[in-house]
């Protein structure tokens, strides 16, 4: 009976540490029987879809996802469960229950039973709808760097080249392997007054933009006049990183 009795309290210490540690995460956790129907579901979903556990209980993930969200990811997912195999960061949009659309990254494992049966999956759900706004701004913008009419150059705090855009390419004669790691000065025409060079140094070293014309030399070895403007990139310190430059033909 002694023995009984602390293995029932060691067992409820166990599940006490398990709910606590469910209801602790930002991550939803949940439980899904072998046809997708939630079986448990964390608090957490309060936070994440604004339903109540009961509201979910005995719905599918689907239930909770836009019409053809709901097709592409059943598709995907049912693929997995056939072969009753671990999955992890699957993204998937959800319906929050005021109607706002919730971005999702899902990670499951199987449940088997004592006789090796198959009998559903349990995972947790992240909310990662900034991180996926965060990455489609990134695109955006690297798009616009990538297709706009100007040549873009960044580099170093030493002026080292880590970047240079299709029009820089377009407008020096050089390919980007072939000026990345290397310093701009491989443009220098030695037409340019020393002068101009220092006052923009003098600029960018200050955190000031700088602006002015330089007559460049192309990898053919022929000249180009560009209208030039470098300005400073900052950390979250303040502190700059690295230079951008812009130039137009």
């Amino acid at each position: 009976i002694v023995q009984h009795t602390r293995t029932q309290e060691e067992l409820a210490a166990s599940n006490e540490r398990f709910r606590n540690l469910v209801e602790a995460t930002s991550d939803w956790v949940w439980e899904v029987d072998e046809n997708a129907v939630y079986t448990y579901v964390s608090p957490k979903i309060r936070d994440l879809l604004g339903y109540e556990p009961h509201e979910v209980i005995g719905r599918t993930p689907f239930d909770l996802m836009p019409a053809e969200e709901a097709d592409r990811v059943r598709c995907e997912f049912g693929a997995i469960a056939a072969g009753h195999q671990p999955f992890a960061m699957m993204v998937n949009t959800n319906r929050h229950k005021d109607g706002r659309a919730v971005v999702l990254e899902t990670s499951g494992m199987p449940i088997f039973d004592a006789q090796g049966a198959f009998r559903g999956y349990r995972g947790i759900d992240r909310d990662v709808t900034h991180r996926m706004s965060s990455e489609e701004r990134i695109r955006k913008l690297s798009r616009v760097v990538e297709q706009t009419a100007n040549a873009v150059m960044i580099t170093d705090v030493k002026g080292t080249i880590e970047y240079v855009n299709p029009k820089f390419c377009e407008i020096s004669g050089y390919e980007a392997s072939e000026v990345v790691g290397r310093n701009p000065r491989l443009l220098k025409s030695g037409e340019q007054s020393p002068e101009v060079y220092s006052e923009m140094w003098e600029a960018l070293r200050t955190g000031r933009p700088w602006m002015g014309e330089f007559h460049n030399r192309r990898k053919d070895g022929s000249f180009f006049w560009c209208l030039q403007s470098v300005s400073a990139i900052r950390n979250e310190r303040e502190e700059i990183t690295h230079f951008v430059s812009v130039m137009e033909d």
